[in-house]
């Protein structure tokens, strides 16, 4: 066990994330991620009143995705527990977000327009945390099939190049990947 580990004490807090990619239809995919935070024990507010534990946040957001260009179709949010009541109007900002692409530049471009007092907090993590599961599930739905013959080593930098170390554009991963589909769709 390592040295935090027997640190541990009492759970206070949890956070669960959970983001699932559906298959749609030909051309798209859905997206649903869920945010919940559960406070363990009674607290105190900043303004000192006691509260009991509970579940403080609560929210889904769900995104309709072309599944060939990656661009946000459609959004929808629910957030049936939040802590306050003004964080169910905050939460209309992330419609916004239709018509951007889950490319790079995305965690720039969401963080611009949804930030600070422009969005919430939590929405903003979610929708980030849901952008590189949505490449994800994107790819493991085309996957089921062979790629397609005009799928590109060009294609594939594209969409994944230089997004992590494995996947530098001057890494052995890719490399391997100009060598074969330069082989194989000559």
């Amino acid at each position: 066990m390592s040295s935090l580990g027997k640190r541990k004490k009492e759970k206070v807090h949890t956070r669960k994330v959970d983001i699932v990619t559906y298959d749609c239809d030909e051309d798209s995919i859905i997206v649903e991620g869920t945010l919940k935070d559960d406070r363990l024990h009674s607290y105190y507010t900043i303004l000192g009143k006691k509260r009991p534990p509970t579940t403080l946040h609560n929210m889904k957001i769900t995104l309709l995705v072309d599944s060939r260009s990656l661009t946000i179709k459609e959004v929808e949010v629910d957030m049936p527990e939040v802590p306050e009541d003004e964080c169910s109007e905050v939460g209309k900002s992330i419609y916004q977000i239709k018509g951007l692409k889950i490319t790079r530049g995305f965690t720039m471009k969401v963080k611009k327009m949804l930030g600070g007092t422009r969005g919430c907090s939590h929405l903003t993590t979610l929708l980030l945390m849901m952008a590189p599961a949505a490449l994800q599930g994107n790819f493991a739905r085309t996957a089921r099939e062979p790629f397609p013959e005009r799928m590109t080593a060009d294609h594939i930098k594209a969409a994944i190049g230089d997004t992590c170390m494995a996947w530098r554009n001057d890494g052995p991963l890719m490399k391997e990947i100009e060598e074969t589909l330069g082989k194989e769709r000559r």
